[in-house]
């Protein structure tokens, strides 16, 4: 039950996120440097919260196939990753989705 929660929670968030992320051009690249909100590995799932000029940011994506994922240079995997972690994650816009090409953990 708390899985099916955890997995309609980040696909809740990751809709927003496309939401109100309309300001981002398909194939445009972008970094959010922030703290990880939510992960949710088996959905390839991450959702960062990035302090901008305006408040808070939130991004999510579906991370791309071929993504590197590191924490302090050393390869990692998703489900490495941890709420509350520090990151960098570039992103970009496929059609009406962000998609995640890099996560670096601090």
């Amino acid at each position: 039950m708390f899985r099916k929660i955890t997995i309609l929670t980040a696909v809740a968030l990751l809709l927003a996120a496309v939401a109100a992320a309309g300001t981002i051009a398909p194939g445009e690249t972008r970094q959010a440097v922030g703290t990880i909100s939510a992960v949710e590995p088996a959905a390839g799932a991450v959702v960062v919260e990035a302090p901008v000029e305006a408040g808070m940011l939130t991004v999510g994506v579906t991370m791309d196939k071929g993504a590197s994922i590191s924490r302090k240079g050393a390869a990692i995997g998703l489900g490495d990753l941890k709420v509350g972690e520090k990151v960098t994650l570039t992103y970009t816009r496929q059609g009406d989705r962000l998609v995640g090409l890099e996560i670096r953990a601090r």
